[in-house]
């Protein structure tokens, strides 16, 4: 079955600026268009356009998204942001915890090496001692 989308009233001069833009700048522009399904119910979209020259003329390449989809997703994180924040803080906080906690242990084994190094000191080897 095919996807059938029709312009609503008044869009077309929205679609055609936006067009015109793309074709005059050869950059990407974007606008919103309200289109009408089959079943008259409407969908709001972001249509977003490109155009390139090529040797057999220029090409235009259009995306159309789903406002209503692209704002969901929008919201859905919006709304995970403040649990990925507070678990930025707290592998943060674990970070400097560990970074301490490790400190005394590496001390120790600092000091125990400089111990060994000073007592066997001229007994062993360059090999050992590096």
């Amino acid at each position: 079955m095919p996807f059938i989308l029709h312009l609503e009233q008044g869009e077309m001069k929205a679609l055609y600026s936006c067009l015109e833009k793309v074709f005059e700048s050869e950059s990407k522009q974007s606008c919103k268009l309200k289109l009408r399904r089959k079943d008259r119910s409407h969908l709001n979209v972001l249509l977003e356009s490109i155009a390139s020259e090529h040797d057999d003329g220029i090409q235009c390449l259009n995306a159309i998204m789903d406002v209503a989809r692209l704002r969901r997703s929008e919201e859905e994180t919006k709304q995970l942001m403040p649990e990925l924040n507070r678990s930025n803080e707290d592998l943060q906080r674990f970070a400097s915890v560990l970074s301490h906690d490790l400190q005394e242990p590496l001390q120790v084994i600092k000091g125990f090496l400089a111990l060994l190094e000073r007592r066997y000191k001229g007994r062993l080897d360059e090999k050992v001692m590096n």
